[in-house]
């Protein structure tokens, strides 16, 4: 530490205006997570009972393995992707990027069709009735985690850059995703509101994910 303080400061920065925007930004992204990630099981319970939340919570839980699992195809290189972006060495970066991108999206499509496969073939059998949704709502609700992944793997990309463009999204989705919960439920059942939720994933969060991904990338490369 004290050699640190020592090294001659090659460029001077204004840290405190860039840094707190980041974190403000940040705050909003994490914070947001608690209502897209888990207000399904508390809103289940309230409308539905302890039973379907509770089948509800598993299928949860074992979906976001799933992505968990796939994320760390970029999580594990997000040193070399962090390095890359601050030497501006794109080129680079990009072909990485692509590659473990692919690999994540590979992984997890393999993964959900083989609990698919699973859920249809064992749907009849004791231990899959009682402790987990039907057939259709496991299917909705692994194709909504995808657009999830999709999201989040454009979000890493720009994190390398210090970039935090979806703070916005983030919070509209808090705000949508509760309200798709509720509205599914009071509907019909647990199956409405995966369809609903598949649904707001695949043709709304996708398409504006991207769009905001495409014009932060001309930005980047614009500035270096």
């Amino acid at each position: 530490l004290f050699s640190m303080f020592q090294s001659r400061v090659i460029e001077k920065g204004a840290w405190y205006s860039g840094i707190p925007k980041t974190f403000r930004r940040y705050f909003l992204s994490w914070t947001s997570g608690y209502f897209i990630l888990h207000i399904f099981v508390p809103i289940t319970f309230y409308l539905e009972g302890p039973e379907e939340a509770g089948k509800l919570g598993l299928l949860l839980n074992i979906v976001k393995a799933a992505t968990n699992l796939a994320s760390t195809c970029i999580d594990s290189c997000l040193p070399s992707l962090n390095k890359l972006a601050a030497s501006r060495k794109h080129e680079e970066f990009g072909i990485l990027y692509k590659k473990r991108s692919i690999l994540a999206i590979f992984l997890y499509v393999t993964v959900i069709f083989m609990i698919i496969v699973a859920a249809m073939v064992f749907a009849d059998t004791v231990i899959v009735l009682e402790r987990f949704p039907s057939t259709i709502v496991i299917i909705f609700m692994l194709f909504s985690e995808l657009g999830y992944l999709i999201n989040l793997l454009f979000a890493k990309y720009l994190r390398a850059y210090l970039i935090e463009a979806y703070h916005k999204l983030s919070l509209f989705m808090a705000c949508i995703i509760p309200f798709l919960v509720y509205f599914g439920l009071n509907i019909n059942s647990v199956e409405s509101m995966s369809k609903l939720l598949c649904a707001f994933y695949l043709f709304c969060v996708v398409p504006v994910s991207f769009s905001i991904f495409r014009k932060e990338i001309k930005f980047i490369l614009r500035t270096n």
